[in-house]
């Protein structure tokens, strides 16, 4: 059953313990009631949003609107009755309404009520953790060093990496360069020359650091 129609049934319920021993029915379509018929006649008229809030999850807020009606001899004293129970609830604000003048003939008395309809969202759950979260702390230092050939001589425009720091560098018309690497004596660099690639081992402990492609 939706939430509308359990607030509503909800609403004849309380109006029916109000009136009692008199009926109370869900008006659901145009025609007149029957003579002979309950003695309340509640119709919903509307369904808005109104908007979204979370109490133990998410929330779509609506309002319903329903119309009462009564009529016969005891009109009077059975809206009376009506108000006073509604009045006892918070969730229900009465309000006055008048009835329509293209049917005389039906007579009676109405007011409105609004009642809140809260409609539980679903939300998609996020993903379970399984193992605990694992931080891999590595400590870098900035290094200097230089890319020389076998005559001593520095290379120009090589790309040099270490296999565990920042992103290449490349070298200078003098073959000096700059990279963030691991705090280690010793590194791995991956050097490229001219579309050569070459992976050096080198001591990282003083600077600069001399690479020699030989």
């Amino acid at each position: 059953m939706s939430a509308a129609r359990t607030a509503l049934l909800a609403l004849v319920g309380a109006l029916a313990d109000a009136v009692d021993p008199e009926t109370v029915a869900i008006d659901d379509d145009e025609s007149p009631p029957p003579d002979g018929g309950p003695a309340v006649r509640v119709r919903p008229t509307s369904l808005a949003r109104v908007g979204r809030s979370r109490r133990d999850g998410a929330v779509l807020d609506l309002e319903l609107v329903a119309a009462v009606r009564s009529g016969g001899p005891k009109a009077l004293e059975l809206v009376e009755q009506m108000l006073t129970a509604l009045e006892r609830e918070s969730r229900y604000t009465a309000e006055p309404v008048l009835l329509p003048v293209e049917a005389p003939s039906r007579g009676g008395m109405a007011f409105q009520v609004r009642m809140p309809v809260p409609v539980r969202l679903d939300e998609p759950e996020p993903p379970r953790v399984t193992e605990p979260m694992r931080l891999d702390v590595r400590l870098v230092r900035s290094m200097s060093g230089a890319l020389i050939d076998s005559a001593g001589h520095g290379v120009a425009d090589a790309r040099v990496s270490a296999s565990v720091g920042s992103g290449p560098s490349v070298t200078d018309p003098d073959g000096r360069f700059r990279l963030l690497v691991a705090d280690a004596p010793r590194q791995t660099f991956v050097v490229e020359v001219r579309g050569a690639t070459r992976t050096v081992e080198a001591a990282t402990a003083t600077a600069p650091v001399v690479i020699r492609w030989e």
